[in-house]
């Protein structure tokens, strides 16, 4: 029988329970993509939205549909969770919505408390923190399954409502500041889109090229984890992927000197554009474009154009990817160089103050996972007189 591990220290004043005891599980009906509309009459949420617009909270419904008739409706403090995925983690996800008549589409696993004993917001909380204690619940090789009859087998530590409440404010204070960040690096975001646009696309008075008149195109190399264990060193190694800049570590050699353009050709951020100064490396995944002898451009102005549109380049037949004869092909329009610094000078500033926003985002993120996962368990208490808005 299908069980996770209870919890070993229970705090003062909490109870161990199964999810079943307190809770009754439904499930969605029907609600194909087909039948959602912009316009439609009444709101619906579709098993897919889980995974990709709905986090812990649903506070607004997106999608809507015209058809009313056999279907299921949500009621406020239900927890809603996607019942199959093509991986176990994709199933570790809950989405608490507080509002009643919403439609729920199929495939959509709806625990509904009994009582007022559960808070369905501390509990899509629990799911997100604890991950790996509901993988253990799901069944399936290819396709993977969440079933409420394995659900309700789930042992967890429930506080007292009192302190659900607190535990809730607290995490949705963070998550408030999350949201306010968010706005604020998408709004730096667009600033920048429209730089571009105003320099670059609505101008008459540039050039046209092909990438590979400009640039000589070239590869990174295969560099495996150990070749980084072994030989330590002050020259990054980029990869493909978008955090920390790309670095997936460092070594004491380096391959390229100066300055280049770099772009993934691999994989799910394929056609994403670096600039790139100094000495580094760069693996397989990563395409190198090295400015011709003779020819003036500004690369920095060069690497935010092409973010814009590169994605139309890119190939998503299996895995997706952007090679370099592709690469070479693609069309841009330059200005004289004067105005690429000048235009650059100000990509820079924009891109330092989105470069900014975005560390606070990761640190208050890494917050709110550190309140998280140990307000969700007792390890930190919440102080009974915790002012709850």
């Amino acid at each position: 029988m299908k069980t996770n591990q209870p919890q070993k220290n229970i705090p003062p004043g909490w109870q161990q329970v199964k999810l079943g005891d307190i809770c009754d599980f439904k499930k969605g009906k029907g609600l194909p993509k087909d039948d959602l509309t912009n316009d439609g009459k009444y709101e619906a949420i579709h098993y897919g939205e889980l995974f990709t617009k709905y986090h812990e909270k649903i506070e607004n419904i997106l999608s809507k549909t015209n058809n009313n008739k056999n279907v299921f409706l949500s009621k406020k403090n239900d927890i809603l969770m996607p019942t199959s995925d093509v991986t176990p983690r994709g199933l570790s996800t809950a989405s608490f919505i507080n509002k009643d008549g919403v439609i729920l589409g199929g495939d959509i696993l709806v625990i509904r408390p009994k009582s007022n004993i559960l808070h369905g917001l501390f509990f899509s909380n629990f799911v997100s923190s604890q991950k790996k204690e509901v993988i253990k619940l799901v069944s399936g090789t290819t396709v993977f399954h969440l079933y409420g009859s394995d659900m309700a087998k789930l042992r967890f530590c429930l506080p007292p409502l009192p302190e659900q409440n607190r535990i809730v404010s607290v995490l949705e204070t963070w998550d408030k500041v999350i949201k306010n960040l968010n706005k604020k690096i998408e709004i730096k975001k667009q600033i920048k889109k429209g730089l571009t646009d105003q320099y670059v696309y609505k101008r008459k008075d540039c050039t046209e090229y092909f990438i590979e008149d400009l640039f000589e195109l070239g590869r990174g190399r295969v560099i495996a984890k150990n070749e980084i264990e072994t030989n330590p060193g002050n020259f990054p190694v980029y990869s493909s992927q978008t955090s920390n800049n790309g670095i997936f570590g460092s070594i004491n050699t380096y391959d390229f000197e100066g300055e280049y353009l770099t772009w993934t050709t691999d994989g799910a951020h394929a056609g994403k554009v670096f600039y790139r100064k100094g000495k580094f490396n760069c693996t397989n995944v990563c395409g190198t474009a090295k400015l011709k002898p003779n020819l003036q451009a500004n690369l920095y102005f060069i690497c935010s154009y092409l973010n814009y549109i590169t994605k139309n380049y890119v190939s998503y037949v299996g895995n997706p990817k952007l090679m370099n004869n592709v690469f070479g092909k693609i069309q841009i329009r330059l200005p004289n160089i004067k105005e690429q610094n000048e235009i650059s000078d100000i990509l820079i500033i924009t891109d330092e103050e989105i470069s900014k926003l975005e560390k606070k985002l990761s640190l208050v993120k890494e917050q709110k996972r550190y309140l998280l996962n140990n307000l969700i368990t007792g390890t930190i208490r919440t102080p009974e007189n915790l002012s709850i808005k």
